[in-house]
């Protein structure tokens, strides 16, 4: 049963950070609602804003220093000949921690990639100068990322004001994050769902409950599968752990029904 429909709020249950749930259809780098979902929500702007992203010849020379037998080494190098990372050379440092905002920032780049030829999934900046967060604003490298996200419908802050681009994002953040780019709606808790309902996650009881839903589709829907597709077959999730930087590849080289495999094959 598709439960995406409403509004999840994206915030941190550690670290300190408030919890609020809010309702928006609005609005320094550290290193869908049917049973067929596309990618992303086509309402974020008018077709005529410039999108996030543009198409980028799968060309580029990928020459990082550290990958080499690197869990998710394939996924970096497609991705990185693709044009999601700002830079293919030097040390891509696979097991560091990522931050929000750099997430957010390949995200929406690898998004905008993967349907270059589809305009109506594409995430697109904003046109105007307004800013949601006070964290993020519009002279942060971050902002146009940002925006285009929330522009789009979905809600990722950590509370109803800020974002907190610089704090590395854990792996219940990424997953709510994700799954509704993936789904291309933004999702609302279930308040039927408990965490004995992702029982298959010996740790299910420190998911947070704001981020139970996510979680528990993610495991059962159809749609992307992160948690299998990064950790695999695994009975600990550990949810508020710190997603690192080859993960994150990993989590990005499906998005909705594209991989950047497809992508690059095609030519595109």
């Amino acid at each position: 049963m598709m439960r995406i429909s409403s509004v999840v709020l994206l915030g941190s249950a550690v670290a300190g950070c408030s919890i609020l749930v809010a309702c928006s259809n609005s609005g320094g780098s550290s290193s869908q609602s049917s049973p067929q979902p596309t990618a992303t929500a086509a309402a974020a702007a008018s077709p005529s804003t410039a999108a996030a992203s543009p198409a980028t010849s799968p060309t580029i020379s990928v020459s990082f220093t550290d990958i080499a037998g690197t869990y998710g080494e394939q996924d970096i190098r497609d991705e990185a000949q693709l044009g999601v990372f700002p830079t293919t050379t030097g040390a891509f440092r696979p097991n560091d921690p990522i931050s929000r905002g750099d997430y957010v920032q390949w995200l929406v780049t690898a998004n905008n990639l993967y349907f270059a030829d589809d305009s109506t999934s594409q995430l697109r900046f904003p046109s105007t100068n307004e800013d949601t967060f006070l964290d993020v604003t519009p002279s942060s490298p971050y902002w146009k990322y940002v925006q285009a996200l929330v522009d789009a419908g979905f809600v990722i802050g950590v509370d109803a004001t800020h974002f907190a681009p610089d704090r590395p994002i854990t792996r219940q953040e990424m997953v709510a994050i994700k799954y509704q780019v993936d789904a291309g709606q933004k999702a609302t808790p279930d308040p039927n769902l408990t965490a004995q309902q992702i029982s298959e996650l010996s740790d299910a009881d420190q998911v947070a409950p704001i981020y139970v839903t996510a979680v528990y589709d993610d495991l059962n829907l159809n749609i992307a599968h992160n948690i299998g597709r990064i950790w695999g077959k695994t009975a600990y999730f550990h949810p508020t752990r710190q997603l690192t930087r080859a993960e994150a590849a990993i989590s990005l080289a499906e998005i909705g029904d594209k991989q950047v495999t497809d992508v690059l094959q095609s030519g595109q």
